[in-house]
């Protein structure tokens, strides 16, 4: 067997590793129920970037149009019930989002 020699890690280099560990880790979630749902944003980038709702942009179909809120419909597969509808959405997911709460949990949550 030989001895292995690793050079410390600086506290930044450490970090790094370990926001990387944590972040390969995120990806596809379940439900209690077991069903898949598929995030079709980059996990990691749901979780550790800065993103801001905005309301769902006005279409020549609808003068109030809304999206389904994600984590709600998660949500209705537990047996809770969820708005579902939101006039709100993250831009940067481009996924419909409740603001009050919906939005919290799906940029700090892995699993909801």
């Amino acid at each position: 067997m030989y001895a292995t020699h690793h050079r410390k890690l600086t506290m930044i280099e450490f970090k790094e590793r370990l926001v990387r560990q944590i972040v390969s880790t995120v990806g596809e979630h379940t439900s209690t129920k077991g069903r898949k749902a598929t995030i079709s944003f980059d996990s990691s980038k749901r979780l550790t970037e800065r993103h801001f709702p905005i309301h769902v942009p006005v279409t020549g179909k609808s003068k109030c149009p809304t999206r389904e809120c994600v984590v709600c419909r998660m949500k209705k597969g537990t047996g809770k019930r969820g708005r579902s509808q939101s006039s709100y959405m993250c831009m940067e997911c481009d996924v419909g989002l409740c603001v009050d709460g919906c939005f919290k949990t799906y940029h700090t949550v892995k699993t909801f």
